[in-house]
């Protein structure tokens, strides 16, 4: 069996990234975080849906509360306190499931392996069996206990069941008549359903169904969406800070360019005056005039004119004009035949000018003659497309060049824009969790949490992503960093495991999807695999 210290650098690197606290991390002045803002990006994130559309949209004093723990790098104290806030306010399963879980709690936990304190295992576990049996899957249940009360068949369902509890619910002082032990037992019944979906969600089986585990799970997941959300709150603050700065920057440079104009015409008027300042050169000697002796020196003199050199006939003379369009530059070209006679076999060959990915050089519409008569013009347009810099042209005919040209593009490639959040799953060398990853124009941050699990450990996964985004091809380009942290069972003892990684993920987006590739570990062992997220 391998020593100790490389069983736990593996489970350290099988389990991937932890997110560092960012609770120490100075925000600059000016432009401040929001908190409200905050605390949006985290329920929206979290549960699909808007403060509005839970209902929480007023609650502006409990928003602040949560959005500055997530600023502050608090993400356990956000969580809880999202899930206090909903546990009271939003019911049923339009709820985050960290307030299903709190509210299951207040109800004193009555589901899951804490039914046993109020009426026995065997007794609730047949209670809740014939309800499922009856009136069919918890997804169909009422969601609250009002609504159970008003659904006659729910409630006679349950009336053949708990009547034998009453005794017992109103002798331990949980109900005081009839009434309120049937509304206690509904409760009762009620959290159970939900504890027990939340299981499935969350893929707890067997003796892994216990309260707190699903509680662990589940505010593992939020923290992670809080982390989100402040990437999300401190990228938008960015942005502002950089549009700021280039908006002082752009009316700095305006006062300067004005400032430059002044001088410029300052120093152009003080030229002036010290020419006006200057006395008038005195005036040269006349020209010979007619009868006048001119002597010429004999070495000076050309008995006979140079003759000229023949200039080359020009046969064409062409005109070009660009236009840009939707990933790709038009080039018209207009062709004249200047030499007096005929071309004859005219063609006009394209080239790429520079290295490129994606695009090419094509025809819009080619020359139409090869013979091009005297005095004659013809049109034609050339295509420069996607990352091609321009076209290089060469006129040719009558068996010759007649000349050329090079073109520059002036599109620019059309980018791929991916701003928005993603959800997914990464997995690899028996790792497996749940990605996040946030793109802001070419900013790309994210987290990930998951766990690695065998008869001997069990590790938790949580950490954080951060990059860039490249618009032109789709491209992601990331580092992620974390721990891996938990326990593991080594020849009969049981120990701690917490060892920093790190590593690289990269991927694409494609049809509003992003897939991709993650590798990395720790300076002993390299591992792989792949993630997805949409």
């Amino acid at each position: 069996m391998r020593p100790l210290r490389v069983i736990l650098v593996f489970f350290s690197i099988v389990v991937l990234f932890q997110s560092p606290s960012f609770s120490e991390e100075p925000l600059k002045e000016g432009v401040a975080p929001d908190p409200i803002q905050a605390a949006s990006n985290f329920i929206t994130g979290l549960t699909g849906q808007t403060p509005a559309m839970l209902g929480l949209a007023g609650d502006l004093q409990d928003l602040a509360a949560i959005g500055e723990a997530i600023i502050a790098g608090d993400f356990s104290k956000a969580s809880h306190k999202l899930g206090e806030v909903t546990a009271g306010k939003v019911i049923g399963y339009t709820a985050p499931a960290i307030g299903q879980i709190i509210a299951i709690g207040n109800i004193g936990k009555m589901a899951g392996d804490a039914a046993v304190t109020w009426v026995g295992q065997k007794n609730f576990e047949k209670i809740y069996a014939t309800m499922l049996e009856v009136v069919g899957p918890v997804e169909n249940w009422p969601k609250t206990r009002e609504e159970a009360l008003r659904d006659e068949f729910f409630q006679a369902t349950m009336a053949a069941e708990y009547r034998y509890l009453e005794t017992y619910l109103i002798e331990r002082g949980y109900a005081k008549d009839r009434a309120e032990a049937e509304k206690v037992a509904i409760d009762m019944i009620l959290a159970k359903g939900s504890f027990e979906r939340l299981c499935n969600q969350y893929g707890l089986e067997g003796k892994e169904r216990t309260y707190e585990n699903l509680k662990r799970e589940i505010e593992s997941e939020a923290q992670v969406s809080a982390e989100m959300a402040r990437e999300e709150e401190l990228a938008r603050v960015e942005e502002l800070k950089a549009k700021e700065a280039a908006k002082e920057k752009q009316e700095e440079e305006a006062v300067e360019a004005e400032l430059v104009k002044e001088m410029a015409a300052l120093d152009k008027e003080k030229e002036q005056d010290e020419l006006d300042e200057k006395p008038k050169p005195e005036q040269s000697p006349s020209l010979p005039k007619p009868g006048d002796t001119l002597v010429v020196p004999v070495d000076e003199q050309d008995d006979k004119p140079k003759p000229e050199k023949p200039k080359p006939t020009e046969l064409i003379s062409w005109s070009v004009s660009s236009s840009a369009g939707e990933d790709q530059t038009a080039f018209t070209v207009t062709v004249n035949n200047i030499s007096g006679k005929t071309i004859e076999g005219f063609a006009c060959e394209v080239e790429p000018i520079g290295s490129y990915l994606e695009g090419g050089v094509g025809w819009g519409s080619s020359p139409s003659f090869s013979i091009i008569a005297p005095e004659q013009s013809i049109s034609f347009v050339v295509l420069a497309m996607g990352d091609v810099k321009g076209v290089g042209l060469s006129f040719k005919g009558n068996g010759k060049l007649l000349g050329g040209q090079e073109l520059a593009s002036i599109h620019r490639k059309k980018e791929i824009s991916a701003d928005g959040s993603y959800r997914g799953g990464f997995a690899g060398n028996g790792i497996s969790g749940k990605i996040s990853i946030s793109i802001r124009g070419s900013s790309v941050n994210g987290a990930l949490s998951g766990n690695y699990k065998d008869s001997n450990q069990n590790v938790s996964i949580t950490g954080s992503i951060s990059g860039s985004y490249n618009p032109e091809t789709g491209g992601i380009y990331a580092k992620w960093s974390g721990m891996a942290t938990g326990s593991m069972r080594y020849e009969g003892k049981l120990h701690d495991v917490c060892e920093p990684i790190f590593g690289k993920l990269e991927g694409i987006i494609n049809k509003g999807s992003l897939a991709g590739s993650w590798s990395g570990g720790s300076e002993y062992v390299e591992l792989s695999g792949s993630w997805e997220a949409k």
